[in-house]
């Protein structure tokens, strides 16, 4: 990657939904003291050669994200990562094929109109706590993310699964969402 990018930092940005502006609001408080061997503000990234930067608005949908891509068009990053999903799969009448593939498709978007090198899709995270209208939300986050896996294994793309996430000696269910 560093032969296209030339002398300059690598940007990379976080961008998607509740969990996302979670994420960043962790980041800020420092809690270093619990997380330290783990997180860091730059997780862990040479500062000299990579920034990082989250963007993440609560609520958000595939298509209400569209509202934030001029932050991508602001910093030009060179790796989007996308985390979202979760709250579309709320509404009952969304299945989960098309939610895929309307992430895929902004994806492509981010890489086709924003020139960025790669964008990682995040896998959509479960919830303990399901929406009531969605007795099956839990089961529509795994087809949406298997669908995703198909869908994202081309080039300049790839999906992403938390796997040591589930394995935390912390309650990381984030539940809510705009429907509940």
């Amino acid at each position: 990657m560093a032969s296209q990018i030339g002398d300059s930092k690598v940007k990379i940005l976080i961008l998607g939904h509740s969990f996302v502006w979670r994420l960043a609001a962790f980041i800020r408080q420092a809690k270093w003291e619990v997380f330290s061997a783990h997180v860091h503000p730059n997780f862990k990234f040479d500062p000299n050669s990579i920034d990082v930067f989250i963007h993440g608005v609560g609520g958000r949908t595939v298509g209400s994200l569209h509202h934030d891509l001029h932050v991508v068009g602001e910093l030009k990053p060179h790796v989007v990562n996308l985390d979202i999903g979760s709250n579309d799969l709320c509404d009952p009448r969304v299945r989960p094929e098309s939610t895929a593939c309307r992430i895929q498709e902004l994806a492509e978007h981010i890489i086709a109109t924003y020139s960025t090198i790669f964008v990682v899709v995040c896998q959509v995270l479960r919830r303990e706590k399901l929406p009531k209208q969605v007795p099956d939300f839990n089961q529509k986050v795994d087809l949406t993310n298997r669908v995703l896996k198909a869908v994202c294994d081309v080039p300049r793309m790839c999906y992403w699964t938390h796997r040591k996430l589930w394995r935390s000696h912390v309650n990381l269910f984030c539940d809510g969402g705009p429907f509940e």
